[in-house]
Order: C-alpha cells, then structure tokens, then sequence
C-alpha cells in the first residue's frame, strides 16, 4: 500500500505547489482545497490502519477477484478513453485515463469500518490499488 502517509504524498503531488513553507499544516489562513484534500487522506488513513480492518485476512481468493474486477474497470475506461481520443477531446481522455488508472476509492474502507462489515476484497483494493496511481499520473501527463 505505500503505508499510512500514501495518501498525503499523492495529494501534495497533485495540487499546484505552495511556496516554500506553504503546507496544509501552515498557521496561515486555511485553503479549503487543501483542508478538504487532508480531511479525506487523514480520514482515508485512519480506515485503513483501523484495528477493524486490520484484522481482515489477505487471501489469495481477494487478490484474484480484486485483479478481475480491476482489469474490467481499466478496460471500460480504456474504451472510454480511446472514444474520447478520437473525438478530439483529451479533457475526457485524461478523466477516463485517471478514473481507470486510479488509487483505491476512500469509501469502501470508511464503510466498512462505519457499518462494521469485513470484506477481503476492500483491503486487497486498499493495499494494492495504489500500484495503479502512478501509471494513471504518467498516462494522464502524457496526454496532456
């Protein structure tokens, strides 16, 4: 997964750059971009470093079934992207390019801590989407 602090390192990457002390941390007056950016990672890390899904097992069956569905949703966005491309517009391209190369969702993890249910297939997402996220930022750059 990259640990805990993943999250924040793909956020700092992808908002325009603050000067040279300009952190989300900063005494400064608050952005709400940036509020909003560190709420959801620090709520996103909470989830997944939770006692209650930490406990969840990592099961061969997960990782499998968690590949299959992530091969389907890189090809239907890869269509959708290609479609996009020979409509002349890149601005959907890259949004379907980065909504298929993508980091896991943060709500399926939060859920399961909310409503208390165990899914294997949520942590396998969590621990091995974020290998995804770094083809989608190149590809997306690429196209731009």
């Amino acid at each position: 997964m990259g640990g805990p602090i993943a999250p924040l390192g793909v956020i700092r990457r992808t908002q325009f750059a603050p000067g040279r002390r300009g952190t989300v941390l900063d005494g400064g007056p608050p952005d709400p971009g940036r509020l909003l950016a560190f709420s959801g990672a620090a709520l996103f890390t909470g989830s997944v470093i939770h006692p209650h899904n930490l406990a969840v097992r990592h099961t061969e069956h997960a990782l499998r079934r968690w590949t299959r569905l992530t091969v389907v949703r890189v090809a239907y966005y890869l269509v959708v992207a290609l479609a996009a491309l020979a409509a002349s517009s890149t601005p959907i391209a890259i949004v379907a390019v980065l909504s298929g190369l993508s980091a896991p969702a943060f709500q399926p993890v939060q859920l399961a801590v909310l409503y208390g249910y165990r899914s294997e297939i949520v942590v396998a997402a969590v621990r091995w989407g974020w290998l995804l996220a770094p083809l989608g930022l190149l590809a997306a750059a690429l196209l731009r």
